[in-house]
């Protein structure tokens, strides 16, 4: 089950985002696997698990590291299954109000248990 994936952007180029996706199985809903693909170096991607408590964790350090990045991206955009999708810009995601709305937009998306239902 989708339930969240993170968007990072430079040049306005979203083919040439990372994401990083984060998803469940329904036999295993506490167990989350991440997928992260990356444009460089050559086009890598891993795959990892964490327990589902932690990656609210793993997310805000994510996103709380690229505003200190020597090479910053422009943009972040953050795709929950319980929430519309929101851009922000990088040079942004220290203001207090902005990381107050990421926090509650990851906590609520890992504390909550998303079904997808037939349209």
């Amino acid at each position: 089950m989708y339930l969240l994936a993170i968007h990072v952007t430079r040049n306005g180029v979203h083919n040439d985002d990372d994401v990083i996706t984060f998803t469940t199985d329904s036999d295993y809903p506490d167990v989350v696997e991440i997928t992260a693909k990356y444009q460089t170096p050559a086009k890598s991607a891993y795959v990892f698990t964490l327990p589902r408590s932690r990656c609210a964790h793993y997310a805000r350090t994510l996103i709380g590291a690229l505003v200190d990045d020597v090479e910053p991206f422009d943009r972040v955009q953050i795709n929950s299954a319980v929430f519309p999708a929101v851009m922000y810009d990088v040079c942004e995601l220290n203001r207090p109000t902005i990381v107050e709305s990421i926090n509650e937009m990851l906590y609520l998306t890992f504390d909550t248990i998303v079904r997808c239902v037939p349209k």
